[in-house]
């Protein structure tokens, strides 16, 4: 791990973070490399070390090193999985589509106010609607 740089305000130290599954981490990051991983049971490192360096209080969420893409629609894939596939492979021209959603409108019928929430539409496979 890297050295910290002493009052580097280049330098964060993540205050309470989850990693890899222990709570209540302290992760110190210095020129853009984890510089260490202090488990709240072996805190090796004093707040004076990381003077001037940015503190940033993690609430007890997880720290996930490399995830910089946030543009990852997590929520949208998830409600894909509970949508009806309306665009190959599963569907492979207009009455496919239409059989698709006639299914699934029948099955959500059973379930007052349920959508029917279809992903994947290709008018090049089905036509325009």
């Amino acid at each position: 791990m890297a050295p910290v740089a002493l009052g580097d305000p280049r330098t964060t130290v993540f205050e309470d973070v989850e990693v890899e599954g222990r709570p209540a981490c302290r992760v110190g990051v210095a020129a853009g490399t984890v510089a260490f991983v202090d488990p709240p049971e072996a805190r090796r490192r004093t707040a004076s070390e990381w003077a001037g360096a940015t503190v940033v209080e993690g609430s007890g969420g997880a720290l996930l090193p490399g995830l910089h893409d946030h543009h990852l629609h997590l929520r949208a894939m998830a409600a894909r999985r509970a949508s009806v596939p309306c665009g190959p492979p599963e569907v492979a021209d207009r009455a496919g589509l239409g059989a698709a959603l006639r299914a699934a409108a029948a099955a959500a019928a059973s379930e007052p106010g349920r959508w029917v929430r279809g992903t994947g539409y290709d008018d090049s496979v089905t036509g325009p609607l």
